[in-house]
C-alpha cells in the first residue's frame, strides 16, 4: 500500500464526501441541527481534532450546552483531564457520566453504581429517542464496564433484539472475544465488521477494529500506521494505546510516563502492564480494572511465541498463534486434567479422561510422554473462569466434571 496512513485511503476512496456536505450546510445556516449533522459524519470519521474545532466555534457564537456529550467525548481522546472533570461536573447524561469515570478514570464502582441508580429511577430517558435506545446505551456501557473489571458480560436478549442492538452487539463481541482469548471464532468476524465499516466509509470504526487486531497479531506495521493516523485526527488517547501496544511487539518503551494524561487510571494500568511484560516485574491491576491485563496477557504469549492452555469456549493447546494438535484430542485432555487438578487427581479420573480404554493408566502416561514440555504450559483458566466461557462449547462428560470441580474449588476459596 502506498498510503502513509488511513487518513489518505478514506480521502482517495471518496469517503470525505459526506464530511464535506456537512460543512458546507453548517456554512449556509449555522444551526444545532446542521451542527449535528456534522458531528456525526466527524464521529463516524474519528476526526477529534475537527469535532474540536467545531465545538469551540459553537461555543463562540452560540455559547449554550447543547452538544455537551460531543465535547466529553472530545476531551477524553484529547486527553484533556482538566478539561473533561470540568464538562463532566456540568453534564446531566448519566449513562455518558459513567462510561468516562469507568472508561478514562478507572472508577468503574462508582460508574456501575451510577448505571443502576440510572435504571432504577428511569433517569435521563428524556435524552433518547425511546425506551429502547436508552436501554441500549445503558446496557452498551454497562458491558464495557463489566469488560474493563475482566468479568462475565450477561446480556439481556431483548435489549439487543432489534436492529441496531444487533450492530451494537456484534462491534462488542470483537473486542470481547479478543479480551477472552476466543481468537479460533474471532476471525470470521472481525473480517465481517471491517467489511461492513469500510462499505460504510467509517473510518472511526475501521480503527477500533484494527488497533486491537494489530495488537494481538505482532503486526507492527499496521500499528506503525495507525500511529500516524491517530496522530493527523488529533486522538490521543488512541494515540498513546497504539504506542504503547507497538511497544511490547518491538519490545521496547517507546514511552515516557510523563506522557501520559493525569489522572487518567485506564492508560496508567495500561502503561504498567506494558512496562511489566518488558521487564518481566509483577504487576497486579488495579481492583477495579483487573480485565485490563486479560488482552496483554495474550498478546503476549502470541507476540513472543509463547505455549499456553486456553479453555476458552473450547478446549485448544497453543504456541504462539498456532493451535498444537496430536492425533487424539485427549492428550490435551488429559493435560487440562494435570494442569487444573495435578496429576495424582488425574490419575483417580482416568475413565472420563479415556472412557473405553482398555489399559487407560498406559494411555495417561503416553499421553504425558507426547506433551513434552507442554507438560507445564501456563493456562488461561483465571481468566475465562472469571470472563464466564470457560469450556463454554464442551459438552461431553470430562467437560463437565471440570466445570463442576473448578465451581466448587472456588467456592471453597471464596
Amino acid at each position: 500500500m502506498s498510503y502513509r496512513n488511513l487518513w489518505d485511503l478514506w480521502k482517495d476512496n471518496r469517503i470525505y464526501d459526506l464530511y464535506r456536505e456537512a460543512k458546507e450546510r453548517l456554512d449556509r445556516d449555522f444551526n444545532r441541527s446542521n451542527m449535528t449533522y456534522l458531528l456525526k459524519a466527524l464521529e463516524d470519521l474519528g476526526d477529534v481534532r475537527k469535532m474540536d474545532l467545531y465545538l469551540r466555534l459553537w461555543r463562540e457564537k452560540v455559547g449554550d450546552d447543547s452538544f455537551l456529550p460531543w465535547e466529553l467525548y472530545v476531551a477524553f481522546f484529547s486527553c484533556d483531564t482538566e478539561r473533561l472533570k470540568g464538562i463532566l461536573s456540568r453534564t446531566g447524561n448519566l449513562i455518558i457520566k459513567a462510561d468516562i469515570l469507568a472508561s478514562y478514570f478507572g472508577k468503574t464502582d462508582e460508574a456501575l453504581n451510577l448505571l443502576d441508580r440510572v435504571e432504577r429511577e428511569g433517569l435521563n430517558r428524556n435524552r433518547y429517542p425511546d425506551k429502547d435506545v436508552w436501554k441500549l446505551a445503558l446496557e452498551s456501557v454497562r458491558v464495557r464496564i463489566r469488560s474493563l473489571r475482566g468479568e462475565e458480560v450477561n446480556v439481556d436478549v431483548d435489549v439487543w433484539e432489534s436492529e441496531l442492538g444487533k450492530e451494537v452487539m456484534l462491534s462488542m463481541k470483537v473486542y470481547l472475544m479478543l479480551s477472552s482469548g476466543e481468537f479460533a471464532e474471532y476471525d470470521e468476524l472481525y473480517d465481517d465488521e471491517l467489511k461492513k465499516h469500510f462499505s460504510k466509509g467509517a473510518l472511526g470504526g475501521i480503527l477500533r477494529l484494527m488497533r486491537p487486531r494489530a495488537f494481538v497479531d505482532g503486526d507492527a506495521m499496521t500499528l506503525e500506521m495507525l500511529l500516524n493516523t491517530y496522530e493527523k485526527l488529533g486522538d490521543r488517547f488512541s494515540y498513546l494505546m497504539t504506542k504503547m501496544n507497538l511497544s511490547l511487539v518491538r519490545g521496547e518503551d517507546l514511552l515516557e510516563e510523563e506522557d501520559l494524561p493525569p489522572e487518567c487510571e485506564v492508560l496508567r494500568t495500561h502503561y504498567n502492564l506494558m512496562r511489566a511484560y518488558l521487564t518481566g516485574d509483577r504487576y497486579v491491576p488495579p481492583s477495579q480494572l483487573p480485565g485490563l491485563g486479560d488482552t496483554w496477557w495474550y498478546a503476549n504469549r502470541r507476540i513472543r511465541d509463547l505455549p499456553y492452555l486456553s479453555f476458552a469456549r473450547k478446549l485448544r493447546l497453543y504456541h504462539g498463534k498456532r493451535e498444537v494438535k496430536f492425533r487424539s484430542r485427549r492428550v490435551v485432555v488429559a493435560l487440562a486434567f494435570v494442569r487444573l487438578l495435578g496429576k495424582e487427581e488425574a490419575l483417580r479420573h482416568l475413565n472420563l479422561i479415556f472412557p473405553g480404554v482398555r489399559n487407560p493408566r498406559k494411555r495417561f502416561y503416553q499421553a504425558l510422554s507426547y506433551l513434552g514440555r507442554y507438560l507445564y504450559v501456563p493456562t488461561d483458566a483465571p481468566i475465562t473462569l472469571r470472563r464466564g466461557n470457560f469450556l463454554r462449547e464442551e459438552r461431553e462428560e470430562w467437560a463437565s466434571f471440570l466445570k463442576s470441580s473448578v465451581k466448587a474449588e472456588r467456592t471453597r476459596s471464596a
